[in-house]
């Protein structure tokens, strides 16, 4: 019963520490703007507050819900489907967020000519890429492991 209720809550955090840490970009986005940080020091000691407060209840939110999974195949899947979405999301807003336009990166001469677009293509093919596959691997082996594992028996009445 003890290494049930200690593995519960080590595979639930690690889960919380890797979604938190993963999707606080998403998370944190609307929190800051451009114009409510300044140049003073108290401006960016109540940036970081702000985020590590995000990163610490994202992280408690997703840790209690997956403890309170009772199958721990269940659990991995929502940890993982959690996961997978998280990375996906994260170079969604990555790719969204930057300042290059499709135009710009289809046409071979701006692309020859223009530094900026040549470190996005850059940026897709080391990093957009593989954290693509990556978010799609966990995704799908989330939605494997929700399947494979056996229902919850409600008891009712």
């Amino acid at each position: 019963m003890m290494a049930s209720f200690w593995s519960r809550w080590v595979v639930s955090l690690a889960f919380g520490l890797l979604v938190a840490r993963t999707g606080y970009g998403v998370v944190a986005l609307p929190l800051t703007s451009a114009h409510d940080i300044d140049d003073s020091a108290a401006g960016g000691i109540r940036v970081e507050i702000v985020s590590v407060l995000t990163l610490l209840l994202l992280a408690a939110a997703v840790t209690v819900v997956l403890a309170r999974l009772g199958n721990t195949m269940r659990r991995f899947g929502w940890g993982c489907l959690l996961l997978g979405a998280a990375v996906l999301a994260n170079t969604a807003f990555a790719l969204l967020g930057s300042e290059v336009s499709l135009l710009q990166i289809l046409d071979p001469a701006t692309r020859a000519e223009n530094d900026p677009v040549a470190a996005f293509w850059f940026w897709i093919m080391i990093m957009g890429v593989p954290s693509t596959m990556v978010g799609l691997l966990l995704l799908i082996g989330g939605l494997v492991l929700l399947r494979k594992a056996p229902r919850p028996v409600r008891t009712g009445g």
